[in-house]
């Protein structure tokens, strides 16, 4: 694969678990980039009833973009409410294709909940920003997961001012409804995680308490440590076609054979539910959640000076449980839940791919692995885990009184 396509995966990628992670704080900037965007949308269009060439079109559509650019901030709600209208709408017209509607119908319902879910997003602005961002994230995941040359040819064609948008855009709400389901399971996944991240720890953490505010350092540091395998894989994988191997070489890439209905038109991602590695952006956020729980409760234990008081000893053994045992079980969670929960033979078949190829499979894919689960990722929580841990809870008086006459 081209340098241009690992770059622009990643990219997008690392849009959308910033968008998780700081979605409050990044929001401005998002903003003002749908701005530009849309202002330059707005321009080329009427541009193509004022202007008499393609350079005074492209000349209305910077325009455009300049002025919407400006107007982004001072009129943050009226994006809001328009931004989760539109999400909304269009997850709702996805909805009634997948179910054989007409285009009409959908356009109908799509734009009556983008008028509801505006309002109700202006009553809870600060909740919705943060669910719109996830909103973002979500859709960003799935087009890159399941479908990303044709995302790629959408965003070429949307933004080059050709006519025929409407027409690409009715195919890729055909993709859309083939993949209603796990759309609303990552766009859940996603949301409930954001919410979690950025508004309940972070109220916890102002109670003045050791432990929340460890929780939540330690939690963004859990995190940020799996987007960075995601974002890294997928680089890797878009250089190397390491995914590629693994699928043509191995029994295990006959199952995806039988998962292919999930990703139309395209063969299924292999960066996406691959045993190579044991996070995706998929399950990026349950991972997340599960891998934190683990290593507080580890964390912990070390308070006690239980197992062993070295803390480098520590984080390696953590690190390997986690890559070996936690990991791996959180994908094959995750792609069950994908499959509408009917089907665990193959997810528990790729659970057990995973752990069969650290044996046999091409030779630098083994490598690959044993690298990652022994060194890579043990450096990463060396690295980016917090330092200091939360003092241990005192034990009452009453614990400590001796009954003895």
């Amino acid at each position: 694969m081209e340098i241009y396509d690992a770059i622009f995966f990643s990219f997008v990628l690392i849009l959308a678990f910033a968008s998780v992670i700081w979605g409050l704080r990044i929001f401005r900037i998002f903003l003002i980039v749908m701005g530009l965007w849309i202002g330059f949308g707005l321009g080329l269009f009427f541009g193509e009833f004022f202007a008499s060439n393609a350079g005074d079109m492209y000349f209305w559509g910077i325009g455009g973009a300049l002025i919407c650019a400006l107007l982004a901030w001072p009129l943050q709600r009226m994006f809001v409410f328009t931004g989760m209208g539109l999400l909304v709408g269009f997850l709702v017209f996805a909805m009634v294709m997948s179910r054989g509607g007409e285009p009409e119908n959908g356009l109908v319902a799509g734009a009556t909940m983008f008028i509801v879910a505006g309002f109700i997003t202006v009553l809870f602005y600060d909740y919705f920003v943060i669910v719109l961002m996830a909103m973002v994230s979500a859709y960003a995941i799935i087009n890159v997961s399941y479908f990303p040359h044709e995302f790629q040819a959408f965003l070429e064609l949307a933004t080059s001012g050709e006519r025929g948008v409407i027409a690409y855009l009715q195919k890729f709400g055909g993709y859309y409804s083939e993949l209603i389901w796990p759309s609303l399971l990552i766009l859940g996944l996603l949301m409930v995680y954001a919410v979690y991240l950025q508004k309940i720890l972070p109220e916890r953490s102002n109670e003045k308490n050791d432990r929340h505010s460890y929780d939540r350092r330690l939690v963004r540091s859990v995190t940020f440590i799996m987007a960075v395998v995601v974002v890294g894989y997928v680089f890797l994988d878009q250089i190397t076609d390491i995914g590629m191997s693994f699928y043509f070489n191995t029994e295990w890439g006959n199952f995806y054979q039988m998962i292919d209905p999930i990703s139309p038109d395209n063969p299924i991602a292999f960066y996406v539910h691959t045993p190579i590695i044991n996070v995706s952006a998929v399950s990026f956020p349950l991972a997340a959640y599960i891998s934190f729980l683990v290593i507080r409760w580890y964390q912990y234990l070390r308070i006690n000076g239980r197992p062993t008081k070295n803390r480098y000893i520590n984080d390696w053994i953590l690190a390997v449980f986690t890559g070996l045992v936690i990991l791996p079980l959180t994908q094959m969670i995750t792609l069950f839940a994908i499959l509408k929960f009917e089907d665990f033979d193959i997810a528990g078949r790729l659970w057990l791919g995973f752990y069969t190829t650290l044996f046999s499979a091409p030779a630098y894919v083994i490598a690959f692995k044993w690298v990652y689960l022994i060194i890579v990722f043990p450096l990463l929580l060396m690295l980016l885990l917090p330092r200091s841990l939360p003092p241990a809870k005192e034990s009452s008086p009453e614990k400590n009184l001796n009954y003895c006459i």
